[in-house]
């Protein structure tokens, strides 16, 4: 008969029976990436999507239960030994790595990564077997921040051209997100055991630990950040969100919500926004001089590129034009920006909604960008934001037309089975006025 070990009695035997059925089930996904089957993309997705399913179903069993600092140590545990057993496993979804390689690679020979994309005939020397050919978008320079480049050239410094290497230091980077995490969960007087929201979610496992991408570099940084707000520590706080945002631009989303709950005056609270602005832009000052212009690439990408957006889409098939498409989408994001500042109370809720209107309104919602939304799913939880991070592992769907016959494009159905979910759990929320965790109810004002 199954005797619980007294720190997990606070599960029935049943659920906890449920519980770890459910985690032996997600290792065995993982660990079948390992079997030599002939699309590497369909094993992937697959995996990808099943865990998440999976994951669905672990939040309900967590949040039916007590919390306890041991099985939130537990739940660690296990999610360090998914990110290992997924570490070993070559990128598959994603290339971009190879930018990251190369970028190191370019800065390790003494040259500015802004100045020059990969097929630049100046940088033939560097070519490798590897190296440029399988970067993306060979004629395109750099859109990677400054403390994104210096983890780059590190790793190159280490490791050379290897995948593994680069992706030691993103493992390194989770745990400390993860712990990270739980602090913060005790600060704010969180349950523990929500940090198994994070370290059991299959979005991160497999976006940074297989495709290694940078953004499990920036959010650490993000969460120190929050850690070091609550905590009012003010100067470290505006330095690390100012190199969170030299990670990846995104986190600075927070700054608004952050700064003026700060500061009471409005004055002070404009300063604390430029000081963050400030030490973020000393960081671009490195790679600034000889008339480099580190944003060159950056604002391509941001005016041109579009892939699997909700919002988005439908101004754009009703508009018929990017551009005026994504200004509607700005403007919109702009008005549920201030919608959020107004109205909700909680901070840890403003800088939860800003990232989950982004993602909605946004032209590009590739799977990784919504590792932020995992992230900090933890400290302020929604069904909403279970299924957004649970079924943009559908969008694989469209590197596997693009691996096994060449043709990039994203089917309605897709979209459909993506979003409207999320959609419909956003309404039911919204109507209900709080956030519906079974035993636990955190409201907005909190």
């Amino acid at each position: 008969m199954l005797k619980l070990p007294t720190y997990l009695r606070v599960f029935k035997k049943q659920t906890f029976s449920l519980l770890i059925a459910l985690i032996v089930l997600s290792e065995l996904l993982y660990a079948a990436l390992y079997l030599r089957l002939s699309y590497p993309i369909v094993v992937y997705t697959s995996v990808a999507v099943l865990n998440s399913l999976i994951f669905i179903v672990i939040c309900f069993v967590l949040l039916k239960n007590e919390s306890s600092t041991r099985l939130a140590y537990t739940l660690i545990a296990v999610g360090i030994l998914f990110r290992l057993t997924a570490l070993f496993y070559p990128p598959t979804a994603s290339d971009d790595i190879n930018r990251y390689i190369w970028d190191g690679k370019v800065q390790s020979s003494g040259i500015n990564p802004y100045r020059f994309a990969p097929a630049d005939s100046s940088l033939k020397a560097l070519h490798s077997e590897n190296l440029p050919s399988k970067v993306n978008f060979p004629r395109m320079k750099s859109i990677y921040p400054p403390v994104a480049q210096v983890i780059f050239f590190t790793s190159y410094e280490l490791f050379g051209e290897s995948y593994l290497g680069y992706k030691l230091f993103l493992f390194i980077f989770e745990i400390a997100t993860i712990l990270l995490i739980l602090y913060l969960l005790r600060l704010l007087g969180r349950p523990e055991s929500f940090v198994g929201l994070y370290a059991l979610c299959p979005l991160p496992v497999m976006q940074f630990m297989i495709d290694g991408h940078v953004d499990g570099l920036g959010i650490p940084l993000l969460i120190l950040s929050i850690i070091l707000f609550f905590k009012r520590k003010k100067f470290w706080f505006f330095l690390v969100l100012g190199l969170s945002i030299s990670t990846k631009l995104i986190s600075g989303m927070i700054l608004p919500f952050t700064a003026n709950e700060l500061e009471r005056r409005f004055f002070k609270k404009i300063l604390a926004g430029v000081i963050v602005l400030l030490f973020f832009a000393l960081t671009y000052l490195p790679y600034t001089f000889g008339g480099v212009f580190p944003f060159e690439a950056l604002m391509t990408f941001t005016t041109n590129w579009t892939f699997n957006g909700s919002a988005f889409q439908v101004f754009f098939d009703i508009l018929g034009d990017n551009q005026k498409a994504r200004l509607v989408s700005a403007a919109l994001f702009i008005v549920a920006g201030l919608y959020i500042f107004f109205r909700y109370k909680g901070t840890m809720e403003k800088m939860y909604m800003i990232f989950f209107a982004f993602f909605l309104l946004s032209p590009t919602v590739h799977p990784w960008y919504l590792t932020w939304l995992a992230a900090l799913l933890p400290l302020s939880f929604r069904w909403s934001g279970v299924l957004f991070v649970a079924l943009v592992s559908l969008a694989n769907y469209v590197v596997i037309g693009y691996k096994l016959e060449g043709t990039w494009q994203m089917p309605v159905f897709i979209l459909l089975a993506e979003y409207m979910p999320v959609y419909v759990m956003l309404l039911w929320e919204k109507l209900r006025g709080t956030r519906f965790t079974s035993k636990w109810h955190f409201h907005e004002a909190h």
